[in-house]
């Protein structure tokens, strides 16, 4: 079923669907998809009505996703002591793995395995198996900072914007001129001085989206 005929079946507009979809924790469970998707998800269960089973991708359609998010190329300043500045929430890093996890072709444990490589060999930084799950059931644009998986996915993906040619958008170049002078934004420890700042990004990011 594709989004387009799913979002029709279950009764809701594309743009509450997609609002949905950018949501994480608890802030979805008020939305009408939310509703409409889980009464349609028991509605089939109480039929009997089983999902078909993903079909393992072709081993050329792995290595055409491999090609396709290879950023081994692109090079990022003080990358070698994992201390690339970083300019996203955690909030932005959430909403960009769940998008990059919209593509059939990719798998969490692939992922992991792709942004573990941010890290030098001496750290020598193995993820648990629900590192990813825990960071992306939390909410708040600081929330997870020190999840070691907020890091690396902030390079993948900045990596990855570079790789694509694509530009900076106006919220990253908000954050740059709020935490440029104070090494990026905090993903190791949150100091207490940087609250003002934190309160400026939050402002920010709810006047972009009302």
């Amino acid at each position: 079923m594709k989004i387009g005929e799913f979002q029709e079946a279950i009764g809701v507009s594309s743009r509450s669907y997609n609002t949905f979809l950018k949501m994480t924790g608890e802030k979805g469970s008020e939305s009408n998809t939310y509703f409409h998707a889980h009464r349609f998800c028991l509605k089939r269960e109480l039929q009997g009505i089983k999902e078909p089973k993903k079909k393992p991708a072709s081993k050329q359609a792995k290595l055409d996703t491999e090609k396709k998010y290879d950023v081994s190329g692109i090079h990022l300043p003080g990358e070698e002591e994992s201390k690339v500045q970083v300019y996203d929430t955690c909030d932005e890093v959430r909403k960009k793995i769940y998008a990059h996890l919209r593509d059939p072709n990719v798998t969490k444990a692939g992922f992991l395995r792709e942004i573990v490589k941010s890290y030098t060999p001496e750290q020598a930084v193995k993820f648990q198996g629900n590192s990813l799950t825990r960071f992306l059931d939390m909410s708040g644009a600081n929330a997870g900072n020190t999840n070691a998986v907020f890091y690396p996915a902030y390079v993948f993906f900045e990596k990855l914007r570079i790789c694509d040619g694509q530009p900076k958008n106006k919220f990253r170049e908000e954050m740059e001129k709020i935490w440029r002078s104070h090494g990026g934004f905090a993903w190791i420890k949150q100091p207490k001085s940087s609250g003002v700042r934190l309160i400026l990004v939050i402002a920010y990011t709810v006047r972009t989206n009302m």
